[in-house]
Order: C-alpha cells, then sequence, then structure tokens
C-alpha cells in the first residue's frame, strides 16, 4: 500500500511547473535529494530489519514518507519557503522509503516456503506496481479535478494529502496486523551437540 504514495511526485513536480514557474532542470533539481536518500538509506534499512524485525523500520519509513510528503502540501508558502519545503520533503520521502524498501520485500519473499519463493516474489512485485499505479491514478485525478477550476495551489494540496491518506491509512494496517518483531528469515535454533559447517552461498553459517 506504501506505493500508492508514489502520485506525489507527479502532483509536485507537476505543480512546481505550472504553478511555480519551474522549468524541468529545476524541478529534477528539487528532487535530488529524494535519490542521494533513498540510496543511503537502503542499507540502514536492512541493518534496522537484522537488529529490530521488520514492523519498526517499515512503521518508521512509512511515517517519514508520510511527513515528507505532507511538507510538500504546503502550497499557502511563498515561493522561497516552498521551495525549501519542497527540497526538505523529497529528502524525507526517499528516506523513509529507503528505510521501507528492504524489510518489506525480505518479509513478503523470505518467509514464503521454498518452492514458493518465485510466486511469493511475482506476488510482491504485481501488488507493488498496482499499488503506485492505482495511487498515481487517484493523487493525479483529484490534482486534475481541482485544477480544472483554476485554482492550482488548491488543487496540488489535494493530490498530496490524498497520499498523506494512503501513509496514515497503511500505518494503521501495519500497527494492527504485523508481529511487533516480524522477522523476515527464519533460523533453526542450534540443538546441543549439533556442529556448525559453513554455507558457501550465505555469510551466516548454517546447522547439520
Amino acid at each position: 500500500m506504501l506505493n500508492a504514495i508514489a502520485g506525489t511526485l507527479v502532483v509536485a513536480n507537476t505543480y512546481v511547473q505550472m504553478g511555480r514557474g519551474f522549468n524541468e532542470f529545476q524541478t529534477g533539481m528539487l528532487s535530488l535529494g529524494y535519490l542521494v536518500t533513498v540510496l543511503a538509506m537502503i542499507r540502514v534499512g536492512e541493518k534496522i530489519l537484522q537488529r529490530a524485525g521488520a514492523k519498526l523500520p517499515m512503521i518508521s519509513g512509512d511515517l517519514i514518507t508520510t511527513v515528507g510528503t505532507a511538507m510538500m502540501s504546503l502550497t499557502f508558502l511563498a515561493d522561497f519557503p516552498y521551495t525549501i519545503a519542497v527540497f526538505t520533503g523529497f529528502a524525507l520521502f526517499g528516506l523513509g522509503l529507503g528505510i521501507y524498501a528492504t524489510p518489506s520485500t525480505d518479509t513478503s519473499v523470505s518467509n514464503a516456503p521454498l518452492n514458493k519463493v518465485g510466486a511469493a516474489a511475482g506476488i510482491h512485485k504485481m501488488a507493488s506496481s498496482l499499488g503506485g499505479a492505482f495511487g498515481v491514478a487517484i493523487s493525479a485525478t483529484v490534482y486534475s479535478s481541482i485544477a480544472a477550476g483554476g485554482n492550482l495551489e488548491f488543487a496540488a494540496t489535494g493530490g498530496l494529502l490524498t497520499n498523506v491518506l494512503f501513509g496514515l491509512l497503511f500505518y494503521f494496517f501495519q500497527s494492527f496486523f504485523l508481529s511487533p518483531r516480524i522477522q523476515g528469515k527464519q533460523h533453526k535454533k542450534k540443538n546441543p551437540g549439533e556442529r556448525e559447517f559453513p554455507n558457501p552461498f550465505n555469510r551466516s553459517p548454517v546447522l547439520k
């Protein structure tokens, strides 16, 4: 469901060009923070997953992404403060998605039985793409419907707050349905007398 928030990218980039007069290069520079943070935080999300389970990074990533989207919805600000808000919002957007990405994939795929891993990966990818498509379609429809009346600021606020709503819905879903310390990978407990042998395909030892 978090992928439904992808409509933020469409609405924010459209608005800053049509409503604030940014050109294509300036619009791209606004989202530079998103690129940097999403790449930097993927590894961090993996480390949090290993230490605390999947629920913590998934919920915190969702909340950070939602806060970033909410900052971009502050269209009542003047040009310079709004530019700062959008740049910061994009950075938080990428930061949250980076934290969320690895635990989400690991949880959906690694808990599947060995003979169902391919199916689990396909379902995860399909759900991600479908959520993103629905999110873009809904938020873009909200934006264009309101913008047809001539008020681009209100249209952008409506489209972006739609994505904030998606983020909040996903937060409550995770809070109620995810196990507090659900782990992506399950390991056997070592029994007394068992020996460990290195697995050439994995950094962690396996039990025989």
